[in-house]
């Protein structure tokens, strides 16, 4: 009984670091830059998977929603963004039934409505956190600027004595 009880610790471990991740935006990676300024910025072999990723997913699918704006105002790469938020997708998809095939190791079972609408409500919800996540801190960045932007207006316009 406690192997089952340290899977299910894991699992919820690992379930509880993907959600920190994506709730906490990463900064523009310097080395990436710097392999793209190197290469002219044009696509090739030493993109990461994410990123050749995200390009064949843009490509095909170019009906889905990427927030461009938001993201250049971030420093992220729109294809890795697409990679991560339809990979979060599967995730979600995959996740519930993992969890219920432990669930019936354990001799605990569940109804495979339950399990497939827990699976399709999962992934839906982890499908939209990067644009939750893209939409909140672009907010926030933008809030900033435009604070820092008034008090540097503020500070030239006002002659100190």
């Amino acid at each position: 009984m406690s192997v089952w009880l340290i899977a299910a610790g894991v699992l919820t471990g690992l379930g509880c670091w993907l959600v920190v991740s994506e709730l906490v935006p990463a900064g523009p990676r310097l080395l990436a830059a710097i392999d793209r300024l190197e290469s002219g910025g044009s696509p090739d072999g030493r993109m990461s998977l994410p990123a050749r990723l995200g390009r064949q997913l843009d490509e095909a699918t170019p009906w889905l929603h990427v927030p461009v704006q938001d993201l250049r105002l971030l420093g992220q790469d729109p294809a890795a963004w697409l990679a991560r938020k339809v990979s979060l997708g599967f995730a979600g998809l995959a996740g519930v039934p993992v969890l219920s095939a432990l669930l019936a190791l354990g001799g605990l079972s569940l109804r495979w409505t339950i399990s497939a609408g827990t699976a399709i409500a999962l992934a839906t919800g982890l499908f939209f956190i990067p644009d939750v996540v893209t939409r909140v801190s672009a907010r926030a960045k933008r809030r900033i600027t435009r604070t820092s932007a008034r008090a540097k207006q503020q500070s030239v316009a006002e002659p100190s004595n």
